[in-house]
């Protein structure tokens, strides 16, 4: 009998360890596709955004542009409604103004996905592969659990589509562009 449990937990510990492997393994591979989505900064993009909600039929679009450094995001939207923001990290304000009180985790996120800052990517998401051009991030912190999905980060050379997915089954949509493409 003790010979059979001894190999029983050994079997256990062994299984255990090639999930924990196959997950680092899946981890890294994830890591290595956002390292090719990777842009040099500073960049300029165009995004067109899509918003969809429960309560409306079609989706609220949007497009502008991105100015990236690695300080902040300009985030200029041109239709429906001229607007510019910026986002750093003391957080997210129009331009000229003081942060929106509470700002900072939601720039923080931001910031992380569209510089790619993997560092931050890896200490705040598990990253794995929804698709072989999509790298999957599930939020590992509880309080954004409760807003956040997950998002999808897709794109061969750059992350050209970013979806926001939200627990309450609402999601963004955005593709972003090179101006020269």
């Amino acid at each position: 009998m003790k010979p059979i449990l001894s190999l029983v937990v050994a079997l256990l510990i062994s299984t255990s360890w090639l999930v924990a492997a196959a997950a680092n393994d899946e981890q890294q591979t994830a890591l290595s596709r956002l390292q090719q989505q990777r842009l040099s900064l500073p960049v300029s993009l165009q995004f067109s955004q899509a918003r969809y909600l429960h309560a409306l039929p079609r989706p609220l679009n949007s497009h502008g542009e991105l100015h990236i450094d690695e300080q902040q995001i300009v985030w200029q939207t041109l239709q429906p409604q001229p607007a510019r923001l910026v986002i750093d990290a003391q957080g997210v304000r129009q331009q000229d103004s003081e942060p929106q009180p509470g700002s900072e985790q939601v720039a923080k996120i931001l910031l992380a996905i569209l510089q790619q800052q993997q560092q931050q990517l890896q200490a705040n998401f598990l990253l794995t592969l929804s698709s072989a051009q999509c790298v999957r991030l599930t939020p590992k912190d509880n309080a954004l659990q409760q807003f956040v999905r997950y998002i999808d980060s897709c794109g061969e050379d750059f992350p050209a589509q970013i979806t926001l997915f939200e627990q309450n089954g609402n999601r963004t949509e955005l593709q972003l562009s090179r101006p020269d493409a």
